[in-house]
């Protein structure tokens, strides 16, 4: 028979075993004009914040009446329209944000080939 050993204790999570939260994000660009790491790392967003990436009037009573009415004689399955969730601005501010900080490699294995389109 193979000889045995206890296995040593886990050690003890510093932080009660939850992960820290990422609180910000430090830009990959080389420009000399870029103040990633000089900018104060924001803080938690407040619900205030979070509302205000909303469309204005989406968490008015009116509209929630209308969506809720809308949900309940929906047929054949129940759903609502929501027209216009977000902000304009915050949708263009995303949309730049990925197209300057995304950066996309062609890879080639013997299973696929992914190139670029244009």
């Amino acid at each position: 028979m193979a000889k045995t050993h206890s296995r040593s204790p886990s050690p003890e999570p510093k932080t009660g075993g939850l992960k820290r939260p990422k609180l910000g994000h430090q830009s990959h660009t080389t420009s000399s004009t870029s103040t990633a790491l000089t900018d104060p790392v924001p803080g938690p967003a407040t619900p205030q914040d979070v509302i205000s990436c909303f469309a204005p009037d989406l968490f008015d009573a009116d509209n929630a009446g209308r969506l809720a009415a809308e949900y309940s004689t929906s047929e054949p399955f129940k759903h609502a329209v929501i027209e216009n969730l977000f902000r304009d601005e915050l949708l263009l501010q995303v949309k730049d944000e990925c197209l300057n900080e995304l950066h996309f490699t062609e890879k080639e294995t013997d299973i696929y080939k992914v190139t670029n389109s244009n």
